[in-house]
């Protein structure tokens, strides 16, 4: 894999090659990397998943790329951009957040609704203790609880890169859904991970309720009038229950959350002004007020 990485890069001649992270033992290595940074080539590693405690793999991507980006934790964006600082690196590391999800795609479609709530994702980790707590809590009920999509179905007990769900969908696939759904209830997998998961920007896009976890990430970025925060799963069940009973709060916060997400994540924006050069140039933040 990676003779062929480096004999198309050769051939090619990219401007900027970015290198979309997947699970840790199947990235490419660090050798690889900086074999093709010393071909005057520049790298932009994308991290779509960090830990608490940085892992090796993560380390020696931060090692090896000319731009950094963070697009899940910005408790970890902010660690990165201070590693990199202390060594010079002012414009290396950067921060994704939304800016990977098109308005153009994810935005609200009229229709009637189908889900009362929507859990969308992988099913592992601490998402299964929740989707079993809602089963259990709403059986018997009127109240309609779906999960869908997902790369990963830890249920079956297999390791994650091996237990693959056979409910992934695609991205328009996931408009349609999310769009069916009064609430989206946006959840962590791992405890070693504080990460915006969960189809969370996504499902602003699309103007849908959200419900998340309370995490120090989120409760940073994200203004309390914009989605509804709950702090462990009973508390979840009884705003669930407050919501849908009460449609008008519930479009007010849906609304402003569709609008902060449109007025602070714009792909065009975040993409266009990277300078296309072999030392970063750079650097972007999270836009709102409070950072």
């Amino acid at each position: 894999m990676s003779s062929q990485l480096i004999s198309r890069v050769i051939d090619f001649k990219p401007d900027i090659i970015v290198n979309s992270t997947t699970w840790a033992n199947q990235n490419f290595s660090y050798f690889t990397l900086n074999y093709i940074r010393s071909l005057g080539y520049v790298v932009l590693t994308v991290m779509w998943d960090t830990h608490v405690i940085s892992m090796k793999h993560e380390l020696d991507l931060f090692g090896s790329s000319d731009f950094f980006v963070i697009a899940d934790s910005v408790t970890n964006y902010a660690k990165y951009r201070l590693a990199a600082e202390m060594l010079g690196q002012h414009e290396k590391v950067l921060f994704l957040g939304g800016s990977q999800v098109l308005s153009s795609i994810f935005r609200p479609v009229p229709g009637d609704k189908h889900y009362d709530v929507l859990i969308p994702g992988s099913q592992q980790g601490r998402r299964i203790q929740l989707t079993n707590f809602l089963f259990q809590r709403f059986e018997g009920s009127h109240y309609r609880i779906a999960t869908k999509g997902g790369l990963v179905d830890s249920r079956s007990g297999l390791r994650p890169h091996d237990g693959l769900s056979a409910e992934w969908i695609d991205w328009e696939h996931y408009v349609f859904e999310i769009n069916l759904a009064e609430m989206v209830i946006v959840s962590q997998t791992e405890e070693d991970r504080s990460q915006i998961k969960g189809k969370l920007f996504e499902c602003l896009a699309c103007g849908v309720l959200v419900l998340a976890e309370r995490v120090f990430d989120l409760s940073v970025l994200i203004p309390n009038d914009c989605i509804v925060f709950y702090d462990n799963l009973d508390d979840l069940y009884q705003k669930i229950v407050y919501y849908s009973e009460n449609k008008k709060v519930a479009n007010i916060i849906s609304e402003n959350g569709r609008r902060w997400f449109l007025d602070n994540f714009n792909a065009e924006d975040y993409c266009v002004p990277i300078r296309l050069t072999q030392t970063p140039t750079r650097a972007s933040g999270p836009r709102h007020g409070g950072h």
